[in-house]
């Protein structure tokens, strides 16, 4: 029954999933020139980098809702949406990274699995219903079994987008997209600092 809720309330996303999550999906697919099986390649990486970011949310908020205020949960969302306007920005100037132990270890985690995971702790209402809502009931398990439905939910609205990725064989397709990337990174990052 949770995670039926959960499915429900992701399917309820749609909107605010095509207005919060497909900008940067869009952006993070069309950024590069890629073929059919490519795309779909980073559709997959991007979809387990939100699984596990909905799994893992829901396993924390599900656990410490008993011993943390939901406003420290809307901090972390705003820093993380913070941090993803940043990477977001990065990636679509073609930044590198400068050498460090620590930044090997970004360099092996692929941009799309990243932003993915990144896109999976935001703060669109959605997802904020189901913070509340695992916070109420409680317990790991619920909100490992509510978050993953939410993410089944939500992933119907990224599929169909997944093949306008095949825009990139046109070198003009990549550039706008490069433009729109940064366009969104920085209206996300306005957003995101005007919670605070």
């Amino acid at each position: 029954m949770i995670l039926i809720k959960g499915f429900l309330t992701g399917l309820s996303a749609g909107v605010f999933c095509l207005s919060w999550c497909v900008p940067i999906y869009f952006s993070v697919l069309s950024a590069e020139k890629r073929n059919f099986k490519q795309i779909w390649i980073v559709y997959l990486k991007f979809s387990l980098g939100r699984l596990i970011a909905y799994i893992l949310f829901g396993i924390i908020v599900g656990y410490f809702s008993k011993f943390v205020s939901s406003h420290y949960f809307q901090l972390f969302a705003n820093f993380v949406l913070i941090l993803l306007s940043f990477l977001l920005i990065g990636y679509a100037l073609g930044l590198s990274i400068p050498k460090s132990k620590v930044c090997s270890i970004y360099k092996k985690i692929q941009p799309p699995f990243l932003f993915g995971f990144l896109t999976g702790i935001n703060i669109c209402p959605p997802f904020l219903i189901a913070i509340f809502y695992v916070a109420q009931i409680g317990g790991a398990i619920n909100g490992l079994l509510f978050f993953l439905g939410f993410f089944m939910g939500t992933a119907i609205y990224l599929a169909p987008i997944t093949f306008l990725g095949l825009l990139t064989k046109k070198k003009i397709f990549v550039k706008i997209a490069r433009m729109s990337a940064i366009l969104v990174g920085l209206i996300f990052l306005y957003f995101a600092i005007g919670q605070f």
